[in-house]
């Protein structure tokens, strides 16, 4: 019986494999076929391009002035002393004579008054030596009197040193910090004082712009307040004085100032305004941006596209402003360049 079961079994076993031999399946994995990569086309490469076209290129001098007063008057002590009142501060308006430092010197009000009387003795003895004809008094009298007088000047010196006032009307733009019983030096700018009623747009160059070919007499236009106004240089670096001291000497090679056209405008001292003078302009020329353009070893060219390549094209450059260059020989309107 056993046996009959064994031979069942592995006739059945025969069959099964009979069968996957014929249906072509096995008992091992089939390998799979290796796929072909797929085909990829060349991405068209995509250029940042410009249209040459004609238009209009400026150079100019522009940025931001400040107003400020053209009538500055820095005042300091003629001899040395120590504070005593400070009746002025930055800020203030003051009118001409007006007390802003006092000091306390040695030499009080009735050292004065004996230089006075000793020079009114002086010339009282004068006199009376005249008056008699005393021929070898008189010398000696008019030598008294000179003395007298040069002794009561140096005390009326001191006695109008002793208080700072102003010299002009005006606005303290600068004062040095003192206070009560500090010593002042002789000679040092303590005060400086402005007249706001004469006030001109000094605009200050960084050495990036063309303020050097600015001339006295050119306009300037202004934007103050968001009104538009006109201005006249009246100074620039080629009519600047020349003075001793060298720190005003290259604020001047720097510095351009314009006076306001309309007189009855009084901006405010510090205040800013936006200036803007035209040195040069071209219009109906080629015009492309300048960073399309590459100089290297003297040469300048720029990348033009011509059908599906880019070729060198050599340009000679005119008139340049900050952002845009005149091209002069080189390239036609309707061109593309490519953009740098």
């Amino acid at each position: 019986m056993r046996n009959r079961i064994s031979w069942w079994r592995a006739g059945l076993t025969g069959l099964g494999c009979l069968t996957l031999a014929l249906s072509g399946c096995t008992l091992w994995p089939k390998e799979e076929s290796v796929l072909k990569p797929p085909l990829v086309l060349p991405q068209k490469e995509i250029y940042n391009l410009h249209e040459v076209k004609r238009g209009t290129v400026t150079r100019q001098v522009k940025g931001m002035g400040l107003f400020q007063s053209s009538d500055v008057v820095s005042q300091h002590f003629y001899s040395t002393g120590k504070v005593t009142a400070v009746p002025a501060k930055p800020g203030d308006r003051v009118r001409q004579g007006d007390p802003l430092i006092e000091l306390e010197i040695g030499l009080g009000d009735i050292a004065v008054k004996e230089r006075v009387r000793d020079l009114a003795k002086a010339k009282r003895n004068l006199n009376l030596a005249k008056e008699i004809r005393d021929e070898e008094l008189i010398p000696i009298r008019i030598l008294e009197v000179d003395i007298a007088e040069r002794l009561w000047n140096d005390a009326q010196s001191q006695l109008d040193g002793k208080t700072m006032r102003a010299q002009i009307d005006g606005i303290i733009v600068a004062m040095e910090e003192v206070k009560i019983g500090d010593t002042v030096e002789p000679a040092k700018p303590y005060v400086t004082i402005a007249d706001p009623q004469r006030i001109e747009l000094t605009y200050t160059s960084s050495g990036s712009d063309n303020v050097q070919e600015v001339r006295a007499g050119m306009r300037a236009d202004i934007v103050y307040r968001d009104r538009q106004l006109q201005g006249t240089v009246v100074q620039s670096p080629a009519n600047a004085p020349s003075i001793g001291q060298k720190s005003q000497n290259a604020g001047y090679a720097n510095t351009i100032y314009v006076r306001l056209d309309d007189a009855g405008i009084r901006p405010e001292l510090n205040d800013s305004a936006e200036i803007q003078i035209m040195l040069q302009k071209k219009e109906n020329v080629i015009v492309i941006p300048r960073f399309a353009l590459t100089s290297v070893l003297g040469r300048t060219y720029v990348k033009v596209l011509e059908g599906e390549r880019i070729r060198e094209a050599d340009v000679e450059t005119g008139l340049e402003s900050a952002t845009e260059v005149e091209i002069v020989k080189g390239l036609e309107e309707g061109q593309q360049i490519m953009i740098q």
